[in-house]
């Protein structure tokens, strides 16, 4: 951790022990199983977050198997988590919830711009799949742990 994620922590009194403690706790339910047949995926969603100042918007969409635009949703609000490397789902989940209960059918599948099982304790993407009750898969922009060798990912 960076020093101003440490004064965040103190300032808002965030117990980081107790957050990881859940996060692994948390992941031992994840089903990271090959089990989704993706020819029989009738609809697929996307979502992914916005920030102004101490705001969040949380879009989300879902295509059917045409990739034509069948639902759209999004939802805003304060954020009431700093942000702090590894802790995304406390600071984005309230307000991802809102957007995916809005949607009239849930999809079979969700894109989630975040990490997932890369994660070293649990990514945004398995949070939200455990919360929501749908697969999810993690889109990351970075590795938080581990290097690139080739095409393969080497945890360290």
């Amino acid at each position: 951790m960076n020093i101003k994620e440490e004064e965040l922590i103190e300032k808002y009194k965030i117990d980081i022990e107790a957050l990881k403690k859940e996060q692994l706790k948390l992941a031992k339910n994840l089903n990271i199983k090959d089990s989704i047949d993706f020819n029989n995926v009738q609809n697929i969603a996307g979502i992914d977050s916005e920030f102004e100042g101490n705001e969040i918007l949380i879009t989300i969409t879902i295509i059917d198997n045409n990739f034509e635009i069948t639902s759209q949703e999004y939802a805003s609000g304060k954020l009431n988590f700093p942000y702090i490397s590894g802790f995304r789902a406390y600071r984005e989940m309230p307000i991802m919830l809102q957007a995916f209960d809005k949607l009239e059918e849930k999809p079979d599948i969700v894109f989630v711009k975040g990490h997932g099982i890369t994660h070293p304790r649990l990514g945004l993407a398995s949070h939200f799949s455990l919360i929501a009750g749908v697969p999810t898969i993690g889109i990351a922009e970075q590795l938080l742990d581990g290097e690139i060798k080739g095409e393969n990912i080497a945890k360290n």
